[in-house]
């Protein structure tokens, strides 16, 4: 489904973003309406905020600049097979001297300018499978603070069917409450603590 591209000075544009969830409502749906929209578009590059959601998600492909000549043969290549879909990116470092390069945005039809990027940034994200990337890389311990938020995470385990995965993982809870609300899931052991009682517990664990 192609989307509305919002323009700039939206206030959507300037707003900071909300990470996304595991559960994030139609996930994929989302990725896949964002890929139509930006083809649609003839664009490269596009962020949800463009198409009025603010959550942190940006995709990009690379394609339609494999045909400019004037980049060597290897850089092509590169080029051409450069399709990501970047959740909840964060920036590691910046480094290198800065380069120009003349850009567009969905957001700013029909103007292009020159734009100063650094040469290399190192940033951290999901892609599209970050739920399968949780499954390949349990942690050791889930603290739960609130029954609600036992519950949440019990729907979160329920939708991606990872039941069996928490055999390793050890659960800390605030009280029984809400410790038995996640008692159907197997888990190493479950640490039960008051408030103000995390470091004590940590310790001893």
């Amino acid at each position: 489904m192609i989307l509305p591209i919002v323009a700039y000075g939206d206030p959507v544009l300037k707003k900071r973003a909300a990470e996304i969830t595991a559960d994030y409502t139609d996930l994929q749906s989302l990725i896949t309406n964002m890929y139509e929209t930006m083809y649609g578009a003839y664009g490269v590059g596009l962020a949800a905020p463009q198409i009025g959601l603010s959550v942190r998600i940006f995709l990009v492909d690379t394609a339609p600049f494999a045909e400019d000549e004037s980049y060597s043969e290897a850089e092509r290549k590169v080029l051409k097979s450069f399709k990501k879909t970047f959740i909840n990116p964060e920036i590691l470092e910046i480094t290198g001297e800065e380069w120009i390069m003349n850009e567009g945005c969905l957001s700013l039809p029909e103007i292009r300018e020159d734009v100063s990027r650094p040469d290399t940034v190192r940033i951290k994200y999901f892609d599209e499978n970050f739920v399968k990337e949780l499954k390949l890389n349990m942690p050791d311990m889930i603290y739960v603070y609130s029954q609600n938020s036992a519950l949440s995470f019990l729907k979160f385990i329920k939708i991606y069917q990872m039941d069996r995965l928490w055999q390793d993982t050890n659960l800390m809870c605030i009280g029984e409450k809400t410790s038995s609300l996640l008692n159907e899931i197997k888990w190493k052991k479950i640490f039960l603590f008051n408030p103000g009682e995390e470091e004590f517990l940590l310790y001893k664990i």
